[in-house]
């Protein structure tokens, strides 16, 4: 959100630097109405562009599970509910899923993605879970190859174990 907040700031200010400067000069200063066009014209493109990305990311299957989709990032950062499911797929593909992980117990991991965290003395292991089933304080995401350690109850690693 701190992210979304400073982008906010940053276009406020450049929005008010660029109305001091067309106001500056009397012989150019624009009518209300004029400035009100504008503005409503600069929304108007800003709307279209997030519609356009919306719709992009909507009708095209293949990038369903992408991590530049509106809808993940959305969910990532706690704003839009998504299926947990596509939210897991999606995360293991996105570049930044150690914050995603790092940090939150196995109930916590559990709750976010909808799996189960299987501990390595499972045995319900998969066979190539099986072969890193060595140490009590990994576990394993779900059925998939991603490997989670804890220290003290918490995730401090997240990696990618394929044979």
């Amino acid at each position: 959100m701190t992210r979304v907040m400073a982008a906010i700031v940053w276009t406020r200010k450049i929005v008010g630097m660029i109305v001091d400067q067309m106001t500056q000069d009397a012989k150019l200063r624009p009518s209300r109405g004029r400035l009100r066009r504008c503005c409503a014209f600069l929304v108007l493109v800003a709307i279209l562009i997030v519609a356009a990305w919306f719709g992009l990311f909507a009708l095209d299957p293949g990038l369903r599970h992408d991590p530049r989709s509106p809808h993940y990032l959305l969910w990532k950062y706690c704003a839009l509910p998504m299926p947990k499911d596509d939210a897991f797929a999606t995360a293991m593909r996105d570049s930044d899923r150690e914050r995603l992980v790092v940090g939150r117990t196995a109930d916590e991991l559990e709750r976010r993605f909808g799996i189960v965290v299987r501990r390595t003395d499972d045995p319900n292991l998969t066979q190539h879970q099986q072969q890193y089933s060595g140490a009590a304080n990994y576990a394993w995401l779900g059925d998939s190859w991603y490997i989670v350690e804890f220290r003290g109850g918490r995730a401090v690693s997240c990696r990618l174990m394929k044979g």
